[in-house]
């Protein structure tokens, strides 16, 4: 369970979701910050518990509770379309327009003079902004928004795709793994790349035919492991 994923967790399933999930996350984020400060301290901490939100909901929780006497929230049936005969059941139209109005989207959605949907301003607010943006970050994103480059960025040297190509023969015939091919390119890319190229690939590397990356470099474990795990 919990224990074996070496997390630290907060266990959640009470009623007031808004309340609730923002004391979890806020929690989460606070341990997170203090692991890094750590860290950052040259103090890591030795194994460091990070946080582990567990939600526990009814399936189908909000949706549609109840069709033809048949309970949908909680059960199989919240899987599946929740009132399926809404163009010709009155009743089952009623239910669904219930749970669609349930979100207010009169709050959330106006129509503008050319009687288009628009959202409401006031939704962009809850967006990240510039670098908190995922596409934007300084870590991940080659350039900023003002033409600057990001602060750990660089392009990788990469091997010639050329080199990676399959011969047919003659008859179009040919038997190749597309995905064998790309381990070599990424063990080529390690090579040219050493300290700027990493795979984060737990357990499926061997089945997924990238083993040879493995010829140029190793599993780096971050937990003790099994004696069967030790490739």
């Amino acid at each position: 369970g919990v224990d074996g994923l070496q997390g630290e967790p907060t266990d959640w399933d009470r009623m007031d979701l808004d309340a609730d999930l923002l004391a979890s996350m806020e929690w989460a984020i606070s341990e997170i910050h203090d692991i890094q400060r750590h860290a950052r301290r040259g103090e890591p901490i030795h194994q460091p518990r990070f946080p582990l939100i567990i939600l526990r909901s009814p399936k189908g929780w909000t949706g549609v509770r109840e069709v033809d006497g048949k309970m949908v929230e909680g059960s199989f049936r919240s899987h599946q379309v929740p009132a399926k005969n809404a163009r010709e059941n009155p009743e089952h139209l009623r239910k669904l327009e219930e749970w669609l109005r349930s979100y207010n989207p009169e709050e959330l959605f106006r129509v503008d003079e050319n009687d288009e949907l628009e959202i409401e301003s006031f939704l962009c607010d809850f967006c990240p902004h510039g670098e908190l943006r995922m596409g934007a970050s300084p870590i991940t994103c080659t350039r900023r928004d003002d033409g600057t480059k990001g602060v750990a960025t660089h392009a990788l040297d990469l091997p010639p795709l050329e080199d990676y190509e399959t011969d047919v023969s003659e008859d179009l015939v040919s038997l190749a793994s597309s995905t064998t091919m790309l381990g070599k390119f990424l063990r080529d890319v390690i090579t040219r790349n050493p300290s700027a190229f990493r795979i984060f690939s737990p357990d499926e590397l061997e089945s997924n035919k990238l083993h040879a990356v493995f010829e140029v470099t190793h599993r780096n474990f971050q937990w003790p492991f099994d004696e069967k795990n030790d490739e």
